[in-house]
C-alpha cells in the first residue's frame, strides 16, 4: 500500500508542479512536423519515444480518423516542446493538446499561445490550470461533415488538479471543421450530465451512432483504492443518436429497447475492481470489438472482447500482458484503438505510460509518452476464409480447390481491391514458395480505394501470397484460372522498366531512365527477360504511372501505330497500376506511351506461346458514356452518366473482331465518380455476383482490367453502387472456346480481411 500511495502522490505532484515552471526560457520551439518511418508497432513506438512530434509528454491518447485520411490525436494533461527538451518542467503544459497525423507525419496543435505557455486545444479559453479544465473523450465525423468530439469538464476547488477533490461535472461537445481544424463551437453536449459521461467512447453503424457512458470518477472517493468511485467506475452504459447527428439528445438502452429516460439506462458491461475504461469499435457488420486496460494504472494487461451487437454482451476472447517502460517503477494505463491494423491484421492500440517516481518523471520525459501495442483480432467466423500470415507479414491465401479452381490449375486471375490505407503503399502478389519479387501489382494512395487484376502462378500447397509494407484491407475475388499444361506460363513477377532514379530492374536494363516526356514512346524488350523465352507471343504486364504533375494516361501495345485507347489513367498526385494483356512485336517487345510527363514502371507476370489462347482484339473502345465519346462502331454511346443501381449491357461478340468464346479481356474505367462507390462486371446471362470488381473514390478515375466469362448472348453487364459516374470499356483480347485454356468462373470472394 505504501507503494500505491507513493505512486498516486507522484501523479498528483506532477500536475501540481507544472504551472509554477511554465514559461521558463529552457523550453524550446515545437517542430513544424515530424514523420515516423512507418505505421508498424515498432516504428510508431520509436517515433513517440523520440518526442519528435513536439509531444514531450501526454496521456489518454485518442485517435479520430477524418474523412480525408488524416487522423486527429488528442491527449490529456500534455507537455509540448522541442524533442531535446530535457524535462517536463522545461516544457509548456496544457490540459489537452492535439497531434494532426497526415500519412506518416505528425504536427502538434493547441489552442493558442506559444510553446512556453500553450492554451488547451479544446476549451482553453475557459480553463484555470488545476482548478477548471477539459479532458477530451471520443468523437467521430458527423452528418454535417465536421468532427464532433465529446469533452469532459473537470473541477477541483482545491487547485491540485488530478487529485482528491477533482470530479467531472459535465460533458461538452466540440464541433471542429476538418479542413483547418478550427473549433467552430464548444458547448454543452445535448446530454451534458456527468453521471455517466456519454461520449466516453463513440462508434457508428450505418444507421446509428452509439455513445458509451462511464462515470470517469478517478479522484472522488478517497476511501477507495486510488480514489476511484467503484459505485460506477466499473460500469458501462450506452445511448444512441441517428448516424452522425451528435446535436440530438440520445435515447438510452434499458436492456430491451431504446428509451428517452436517462435514468432507465442499464449497465451493459461490468468489469474490473476499480476502473473499466472500455473502448469499443465496430469491426464488421454485426460484430463489435472492445478493449479495456482494467483498473487503469493498477492494470498490467489489456482485456479483449467481442459482441454481436453494440449493446453487448461483450464476451472476452483474449488478454495481452503489457510491459512497462521501467519495470515496477513504471505503470501503464488506458488502452484505445488506433484507426488501423498492422500487416498481420492485428489491432494496434495506443497505451499511456508513467513512472511512480516523480523525480524520474521530471528528468526522463519519454516515460510519460504514449506507446503502441499489437493485439489479435477475434477469430474469424467465416469458414470459407482460408488465409494465414507469416512472421514477415506475408499473407498466404488458399486458391486451388476453392470456388471451382481446379487443384491442378497452374495460374489464377484474381481481382484485388484495397481500402483503408493510412499511408501510401503498394501490394505485391506472387506464387507462394518463392522469394517475394521486386515488383508490384497494386499501388495504393492513402484514403483512396484501389483496384487491379493479377494473373499469378499458383504456388506451394495451392496458395498465392500477398504482401504490403503497411496494413490495408483487402478484398480478393477469383475471375478464372489457367489449366495446368496449357499455353499460359506464369512467371515470378519481374520488373522490366522503371524510369525513377536509383531504381533497379530484373537485369539492370531500362532502369532509372528518367521522367518520360509528354507524348514519348519507349520500346521495352520482353522476350529474353524475367523468364519470358523466345517463342512467346503475348504477355500479361502490369503498368504503373506516377508523378504526373498534370495527370495523364499510359498506353501499352505491340508497337507500330499508337492505338486510340489507353490502359492506365494517372490522376494528379497518385500512383496507380493496371494489368494489360498485350501481343508482342516481332522483336519480342512492347511499346509504352505516356500522354503527359510522368514516371512509368512495367512488370511482367506471364506469357502465352504459339497457341495464343487469348487473341488480340483492338485495343478498341466498346462503350463510352461521356457526351463527346466515340466507339469502334458507333454503338455504346449513351452520352449520359451512368446511374447507380441500373444494369447496363455492353455487347462484345461481333465487335472489334471478337468472336464467340470463353472469356474476354476488358479494360474498364470509372470516370469522374460523383461519390465513393463500386462497380461489378459479369456475363449478362449469369446472376450478378455479390462481390464488386472495383471500388473508386469521389472524383478519382479508376481503371482495372477484368477477364469475365463470355456467355451465349455475347454481352457483359455493368452495375454500379454510389453516385453517378461515366464509364469507359475497351476490349483488349478474347479467349475462343478451347479446352485446356483459360477457364472463367463466376466472380467469387476468396478473401476479405475486413471481416
Amino acid at each position: 500500500m505504501r507503494w500505491i500511495q507513493r505512486g498516486l502522490a507522484a501523479l498528483v505532484a506532477l500536475l501540481a508542479y507544472v504551472p509554477a515552471t511554465q514559461g521558463q526560457a529552457a523550453a524550446a520551439g515545437v517542430p513544424a512536423s515530424a514523420c515516423a518511418r512507418s505505421l508498424s508497432t515498432e516504428d510508431l513506438n520509436a517515433f513517440f519515444a523520440s518526442g519528435a512530434s513536439g509531444l514531450v509528454g501526454g496521456d489518454y491518447p485518442r485517435s479520430i480518423p477524418m474523412s480525408d485520411g488524416r487522423v486527429l490525436w488528442l491527449f490529456q494533461d500534455s507537455f509540448v516542446g522541442d524533442p531535446a527538451t530535457p524535462s517536463l518542467t522545461a516544457a509548456g503544459f496544457a490540459h489537452n493538446v492535439a497531434l494532426v497525423q497526415t500519412g506518416l507525419c505528425f504536427t502538434a496543435k493547441w489552442g493558442g499561445g506559444d510553446a512556453l505557455a500553450p492554451r488547451s486545444f479544446l476549451g482553453g479559453a475557459q480553463e484555470t490550470d488545476l482548478i477548471h479544465w477539459f479532458w477530451p473523450l471520443d468523437g467521430e465525423v458527423g452528418a454535417d461533415g465536421h468532427l464532433h468530439v465529446f469533452v469532459a469538464e473537470f473541477w477541483n476547488p482545491e487547485g491540485t488538479g488530478a487529485a482528491p477533490g477533482a470530479r467531472p461535472t459535465a460533458v461538452w461537445r466540440a464541433v471542429i471543421r476538418q479542413s483547418d481544424l478550427a473549433v467552430l463551437s464548444f458547448t454543452l453536449a445535448p446530454d451534458g450530465n456527468a453521471l455517466p459521461l456519454y461520449g466516453f467512447t463513440v462508434v457508428s453503424d450505418d444507421d446509428w451512432s452509439y455513445l458509451y457512458g462511464n462515470c470517469y470518477r478517478q479522484f472522488t472517493n478517497p476511501g477507495m483504492l486510488g480514489w476511484f468511485d467503484t459505485s460506477c467506475n466499473t460500469d458501462i452504459t450506452v445511448a444512441r443518436v441517428p448516424h452522425g447527428h451528435f446535436e440530438q439528445v440520445p435515447t438510452y438502452w434499458n436492456g430491451s429497447s431504446w428509451v428517452a429516460s436517462r435514468a432507465s439506462a442499464t449497465v451493459i458491461h461490468h468489469d474490473g475492481v476499480v476502473a473499466n475504461p472500455l473502448q469499443v469499435e465496430r469491426w464488421t457488420e454485426g460484430r463489435y470489438v472492445a478493449v479495456a486496460l482494467l483498473d487503469d494504472w493498477f492494470g498490467r494487461s489489456v482485456q479483449l472482447y467481442e459482441a454481436g451487437s453494440p449493446t453487448g454482451p461483450f464476451e472476452q476472447y483474449g488478454a495481452v500482458p503489457l510491459t512497462t517502460q521501467c519495470g515496477d517503477a513504471c505503470t501503464v494505463y488506458f488502452a484505445t484503438f488506433t484507426p488501423w491494423r498492422n500487416i498481420a491484421g492485428e489491432f494496434q492500440l495506443a497505451i499511456s505510460n508513467f513512472t511512480w517516481d516523480i523525480d524520474v518523471a521530471f528528468q526522463q520525459p519519454h516515460l510519460y509518452r504514449p506507446s503502441v501495442v499489437a493485439v489479435p483480432a477475434p477469430p474469424s467466423e467465416d469458414d470459407d476464409q482460408v488465409y494465414t500470415f507469416t512472421p514477415d507479414g506475408t499473407l498466404e491465401m488458399q486458391v486451388a480447390g476453392r470456388f471451382g479452381v481446379d487443384p491442378t490449375a497452374s495460374a489464377v486471375a484474381i481481382s484485388v481491391i484495397a481500402t483503408g490505407a493510412f499511408v501510401n503503399t503498394h501490394l505485391t502478389v506472387w506464387a507462394c514458395g518463392v522469394p517475394r519479387p521486386h515488383a508490384s501489382n497494386l499501388n495504393i494512395t492513402r484514403g483512396v480505394p484501389a483496384s487491379n487484376t493479377a494473373i499469378v502462378a499458383i504456388g506451394i500447397r495451392g496458395r498465392v501470397c500477398l504482401w504490403s509494407r503497411e496494413h490495408v484491407e483487402l478484398e480478393v475475388d477469383v475471375q478464372g484460372w489457367m489449366a495446368g499444361g496449357g499455353d499460359f506460363h506464369a512467371v515470378t513477377p519481374a520488373r522490366l522498366l522503371d524510369s525513377r532514379p536509383n531504381t533497379a530492374t530484373v537485369d539492370g536494363r531500362f532502369a532509372a531512365i528518367g521522367l518520360r516526356p509528354a507524348g514519348s514512346i519507349v520500346e521495352v524488350p520482353v522476350v529474353g527477360r524475367g523468364g519470358v523465352p523466345v517463342g512467346a507471343r503475348q504477355a500479361a504486364v502490369n503498368i504503373v504511372g506516377m508523378n504526373a504533375p498534370g495527370g495523364g494516361h499510359v498506353t501499352v501495345w505491340q508497337c507500330g501505330a499508337v492505338p486510340a485507347t489507353s490502359n492506365l489513367n494517372v490522376p494528379v498526385g497518385r500512383t496507380v497500376a493496371n494489368l494489360a494483356v498485350v501481343t508482342l512485336s516481332a522483336k519480342g517487345t512492347v511499346c509504352l506511351r505516356a500522354s503527359h510527363t510522368m514516371h512509368v514502371l512495367l512488370d511482367v507476370q506471364g506469357w502465352w506461346g504459339a497457341a495464343q489462347e487469348f487473341r488480340l482484339a483492338g485495343p478498341a473502345r466498346l462503350f463510352d458514356s461521356r457526351p463527346t465519346a466515340t466507339t469502334v462502331d458507333g454503338l455504346g454511346r449513351p452520352r449520359a452518366a451512368i446511374t447507380a443501381g441500373v444494369q447496363v449491357a455492353v455487347p462484345v461478340v461481333g465487335r472489334a473482331g471478337v468472336g464467340p468464346g470463353d472469356a474476354v479481356v476488358l479494360d474498364v474505367v470509372a470516370v469522374a465518380p460523383a461519390g465513393e462507390g463500386a462497380m461489378t462486371i459479369w456475363a449478362c446471362s449469369a446472376a450478378r455476383p455479390a462481390a464488386p470488381t472495383l471500388r473508386y473514390g469521389k472524383g478519382v478515375n479508376q481503371a482495372t482490367l477484368v477477364v469475365p466469362a463470355l456467355a451465349a448472348d455475347g454481352a457483359v453487364c455493368l452495375w454500379t453502387e454510389g453516385g453517378t459516374l461515366h464509364v469507359v470499356v475497351d476490349v483488349m483480347a478474347w479467349a475462343p472456346v478451347a479446352p485446356g485454356g483459360y477457364m472463367p468462373s463466376a466472380a467469387s470472394r476468396l478473401m476479405d480481411t475486413r471481416a
